[in-house]
């Protein structure tokens, strides 16, 4: 049985075609004693029927195109199409005011121009410009004297899928998390994907994803700063993804599918590191949870980044630290000119003695429309800064192992704060440490070898 099976029983008892179904149509349905009959309600509508009953007989459910893997513990379950159009076309522009009002929704459709008439090249086009999301297409009608100098977006995305931070260097250096088997839990993707379809090696779809039809722009993201050729922070690494739909359902899901497969794989195979752009409010009933196999992860040495601090009473990976997002000042300006970044936060509340900051902001990402379609993303976001995060460490574990070196999450801080930069905030005041990943990986490969000449 599939989707479609499930959709068409439903439009067929819905004599009324309302889209939910009324007490006389469920007494009908109920008659046929048919497996698709088994949970159906009075006024339930057609997404919720679905979802219950994928919920309640998923080991009966087919998916398409599932592929095994008879020596890896991990899933291929069918994929979502491209992703329709979410945001709208621009047709103005908007004042600093509107786009402080909501700086994260300052988008345009992506594959399509803007108008010709629009002139950015005035101080509040000049301030939206910097927290605009827009494509190789966004402006191909708009004159270059209506774009600031220096503007120029065709450099912007291509600049932008260097992740920065001297991060390319370290992958100069070999450590590109080669054989590191990394984890994320977010909303379904493109697995044929070009920036990552070489590196997943699993995709795994928690039940509330299998009614989803649509690949969606956020996982799309998060797996390409992760996992990606050209933007992730370590490219090299093996990608198993878990897409959910956003319930606690299938979070859960996910993590403890992850717990289950590391308990079950030899040691190349277990999930070293797991990315969560999302985060558990203390309050939620689901949070003891969460709280449990996060830490079940942490104790089996799986590198955790989350988007909050209330998870695993606010700790990241089993170790107290904080983390932030790196904004740049110059768009156009070099990823690796640490002068170039301010730190800054989505969340407020960060010591910035002890925060390490990752790249966020300025950011080229992956597209869910299209399997060579890419985006750039000006405006920083905490989201964007957790795959980041993981993949420096994956980098990381690589340069590790091949230097001798146990590196923990623990290290793995003192380390990043002790080579970090110091990087100012928008007020001018210490915002934390940006990860240097260059002298990251010096530090593990001096630290290997000062080991070893003393036969530790």
């Amino acid at each position: 049985m599939n989707i479609n099976d499930l959709k068409s029983y439903f439009i067929g008892i819905d004599t009324s075609q309302n889209g939910r179904l009324d007490k006389k149509e469920v007494e009908n349905a109920k008659k046929d004693f048919s497996i698709f009959s088994s949970i159906i309600e009075e006024d339930i509508d057609c997404k919720t029927y679905v979802s219950k009953f994928v919920y309640a007989n998923r080991e009966n459910f087919s998916k398409e195109d599932v592929k095994s893997f008879p020596n890896l513990p991990y899933r291929f379950e069918s994929t979502p199409k491209p992703q329709h159009q979410v945001w709208s076309k621009l047709d103005n522009i908007y004042t600093k005011d509107y786009v402080n009002s909501d700086p994260y929704n300052i988008k345009t459709a992506e594959g399509v121009a803007v108008s010709s008439e629009l002139n950015f090249n005035t101080e509040d086009g000049e301030y939206m410009l910097k927290h605009l999301s827009f494509d190789s297409e966004t402006f191909k009608d708009t004159p270059k004297n209506n774009l600031p100098e220096g503007f120029i977006p065709e450099e912007i995305i291509e600049k932008g899928k260097n992740p920065g931070l001297k991060i390319k260097e370290m992958h100069k250096m070999g450590y590109t998390g080669k054989n590191v088997v990394v984890a994320c839990i977010d909303t379904p993707i493109l697995t044929e994907h070009e920036s990552i379809k070489s590196n997943i090696v699993g995709y795994e779809v928690m039940n509330g994803s299998l009614i989803q039809d649509e690949a969606y722009f956020h996982g799309q993201a998060v797996a390409d700063l992760l996992s990606g050729k050209e933007t992730g922070a370590a490219p090299d690494s093996k990608l198993v993804y878990f897409a959910e739909s956003g319930t606690n359902e299938d979070r859960l899901q996910a993590l403890q599918r992850i717990v289950e497969i590391n308990k079950n794989s030899k040691d190349e195979d277990k999930i070293k590191v797991l990315s969560i752009s999302w985060d558990v409010d203390e309050g939620e009933e689901c949070y003891s949870e969460y709280k449990a196999l996060i830490q079940e992860l942490v104790s089996q040495d799986v590198f955790v980044v989350t988007a909050g601090f209330s998870m695993v009473d606010g700790t990241l990976g089993g170790v107290v630290f904080e983390k932030g997002c790196l904004e740049k000042v110059d768009q156009n300006g070099e990823p690796d000119d640490f002068n170039n970044y301010i730190g800054a936060s989505d969340y407020g509340g960060i010591n910035p003695n002890e925060t390490i900051l990752v790249p966020s902001g300025d950011r080229t990402v992956a597209s869910a429309m299209g399997e060579n379609k890419y985006r750039h993303d000006s405006k920083f976001s905490t989201s964007w800064s957790v795959p980041a995060l993981a993949g420096v460490y994956a980098s990381l574990l690589q340069c590790a192992e091949e230097n001798g070196v146990k590196l923990t999450p623990a290290k793995f801080k003192e380390w990043a704060l002790e080579t970090g930069v110091a990087i100012k905030d928008k007020d001018g005041n210490l915002g934390g440490y940006a990860i240097n990943a260059e002298a990251l990986c010096n530090k593990i490969i001096e630290v290997g070898a000062k080991e070893h000449s003393f036969g530790i």
